[in-house]
């Protein structure tokens, strides 16, 4: 399967949840990534922290360890889409969120998110939360 980590689950894995750390773990011989995009909420994350921090050094091995899927034209059409369909319907998750689960979508990737709630908004998009049991 392939699996796209979205910033809330990076960030409870950073926490310590430890189901969000057990389920990493698993799947770690699968598929894994994280969107660019979410690399770049990381990275502004990381800004808050002075280098040698363990939080930031945790940060920076993440991103060492995880593949970034860039986002392409195909993730910025979809997107395009989605932007138009939420609109219609009043139901916006706003940009960046937009972005990711278009980015997921256009890849075929399970986006894994702690804010499931607010991904079923996407039409189309598997959806899975690490962070609580099954």
């Amino acid at each position: 399967m392939k699996y796209m980590l979205d910033t809330s689950t990076v960030v409870d894995i950073f926490r310590g949840n430890k189901e969000a750390l057990f389920k990493f773990d698993l799947a770690l011989d699968q598929d894994v990534s994280a969107s660019s995009l979410v690399f770049s909420e990381i990275a502004a994350g990381m800004q808050i922290s002075p280098k040698q921090t363990p939080s930031y050094l945790l940060a920076k091995n993440f991103l060492d360890l995880v593949r970034a899927e860039n986002f392409d034209k195909a993730a910025a059409l979809e997107a395009g889409y989605l932007f138009e369909h939420l609109a219609k319907l009043g139901r916006s998750i706003g940009v960046m969120d937009t972005l990711i689960a278009a980015h997921a979508k256009s890849v075929g990737a399970t986006l894994v998110t702690a804010n499931t709630k607010h991904f079923a908004r996407i039409p189309g998009l598997e959806i899975v939360n690490w962070s609580k049991p099954n």
